[in-house]
């Protein structure tokens, strides 16, 4: 029951929208019903192995967010959040102990993937002819981004299912990358391409791979060379900056969950940043516990590149705040415990 209640998720989170509510508000909403139905699946179903095995890291997650709302006065956008927080450790928990082998889901992500596609290409050149799609415009302007609704959720969503997609859709991912004027996709790909060139070695021609592989890579510093600039000043000193100095002033404490984004606005270009500046430093603390203790974990594998590309693009971009995303981040989490598959 959870293996196809997964796949269904899977594959229609990234594609389901409606209209006469806002984006956000409805991908919320999605994941409270996908979360009930998880649940509701396992009551059905025989667990295949224990809880995760970091169950000890999200007791301690889970523990530091509810002080962190003890100790601001239980306010309720603090409340929400932590909410959504525990259907996500909970839906994470029911994933892992019920999913089969990572391979047998990656076809459902591919086709989502794929028909985000067809939708971003279609707004892009066919726009008349789609007016209930999810558009938005950011700073006046049309901003096309698929069924994600902007064009940088869709490459974040993109760059974190590169390993999954890659044998399937690498063409696709810098043309992506360029059309969307986002750098994450490909920085992703060339990580990818020099890994299946290098490490995994089912190539046979390397040195025609190598040169293909830094040919992009000069391409790519070539042709985005202002942009990075551009994005490296934007983050550090326009955006960092100022949440970093707020961080120093309240260390231990933080300023309560939800309050970064309440604000400096959502457009923070990092996930674990603003979870500092709401928890404190403890919450850096964890994460770095953490990653120390997930580190036997690692194979060189679809599974462990997913979850360190969701790790890259957290570190300069902000994944974990869409909900959209949210299935599919549970997805490469757990599969990174799994681990049952190579490239």
């Amino acid at each position: 029951m959870v293996d196809n209640f997964l796949k269904l998720l899977l594959l229609v989170s990234p594609i389901v929208f409606t209209s006469g509510i806002s984006i956000e508000r409805f991908e919320i909403i999605f994941f409270h019903f996908g979360v009930i139905g998880l649940f509701v699946a396992s009551l059905l179903d025989t667990p295949k192995r224990k809880s995760i095995p970091i169950a000890k890291e999200t007791a301690l997650f889970l523990c530091l967010c509810f002080a962190n709302i003890a100790i601001h006065s239980f306010n309720f956008l603090s409340i929400g959040i932590f909410l959504n927080i525990f259907l996500f450790c909970l839906a994470l928990n029911i994933v892992y102990q019920h999913m089969r082998e990572p391979k047998e889901y990656y076809k459902y992500i591919i086709v989502a993937a794929l028909i985000n596609i067809i939708v971003y290409l279609a707004q892009r050149f066919y726009f008349n002819f789609l007016p209930y799609f999810p558009v938005e415009k950011v700073a006046g302007v049309i901003e096309w981004g698929g069924l994600f609704g902007t064009a940088p959720r869709f490459a974040n969503y993109i760059a974190i299912i590169t390993p999954i997609i890659f044998s399937s859709l690498w063409f696709a991912i810098p043309i992506l990358s360029i059309l969307f004027n986002q750098l994450l996709p490909i920085v992703l790909f060339i990580i990818m391409a020099i890994y299946r060139t290098s490490i995994a070695g089912r190539l046979t021609n390397r040195k025609f791979i190598y040169s293909i592989v830094g040919i992009a890579f000069a391409f790519f510093v070539f042709a985005y060379n202002k942009k990075i600039y551009e994005s490296i000043d934007l983050r550090l000193f326009r955006v960092y900056k100022p949440i970093l100095t707020e961080i120093c002033n309240t260390p231990l404490t933080g300023h309560g969950l939800g309050s970064c984004y309440a604000a400096f606005g959502t457009t923070v270009f990092n996930s674990l940043i603003p979870f500092i500046y709401d928890v404190g430093v403890l919450g850096l603390a964890l994460f770095g516990y953490t990653l120390y203790n997930i580190r036997k974990y690692f194979v060189w594998g679809i599974s462990s590149l997913s979850l360190t590309a969701l790790i890259i693009v957290m570190m300069l971009d902000s994944p974990i705040e869409a909900p959209r995303l949210w299935f599919t981040i549970i997805f490469i989490i757990a599969a990174f415990f799994y681990q049952k598959e190579e490239i």
